[in-house]
């Protein structure tokens, strides 16, 4: 990566997810929850992208984890600007970014408030599969864990003189 590239992708608006758990936890539910993320974000901008479905190239959509704090699972990730081109824009615009957490995290408590039904009918659910597996695999660690909670918030870097 170039120095203007590692510049850029410091710059840009970032996803940041919060594991707070207090348990040790497996590393393949670590690693599924962060690929589930990665999953859904370039779900997200193929659609925002891409017209009427049309298959596309989505490997190119990454996000980069860029910091990561001690003390529970603290990281943050941003889109990968060089990758993006013409697109860049999109990508890295931070209400796109902050439309996306919005998205997944009303997936989320549309999700919890269907554990007070006791009974899903298919056709009650306007979601793939695929969708909500990559949210379980997102929420699945907190969800194993005694006294853990999932937190997700779109931030934006501010540089002080």
């Amino acid at each position: 990566m170039s120095i203007s590239s590692h510049d850029q992708l410091v710059k840009a608006p970032r996803i940041r997810l919060h594991l707070n758990v207090h348990e040790p936890i497996e590393l393949v539910e670590m690693t599924l929850a962060f690929q589930g993320l990665g999953y859904e974000y370039q779900s997200y901008i193929r659609n925002l992208t891409l017209p009427n479905n049309a298959k596309g190239k989505t490997k190119d959509v990454k996000l980069f984890i860029t910091k990561i704090e001690s003390n529970c699972i603290l990281a943050e990730m941003a889109p990968a600007l060089p990758l993006f081109g013409s697109l860049a824009p999109v990508f890295t615009d931070a209400n796109t970014v902050a439309e996306f957490v919005r998205n997944i995290s009303d997936l989320i408590n549309w999700l919890r408030s269907l554990s007070n039904n006791s009974e899903v009918m298919a056709d009650e659910i306007p979601h793939t599969k695929r969708r909500l597996n990559n949210v379980r695999d997102i929420v699945r660690l907190v969800g194993n864990a005694k006294d853990s909670n999932l937190g997700l918030k779109a931030i934006r870097l501010v540089l002080t003189p």
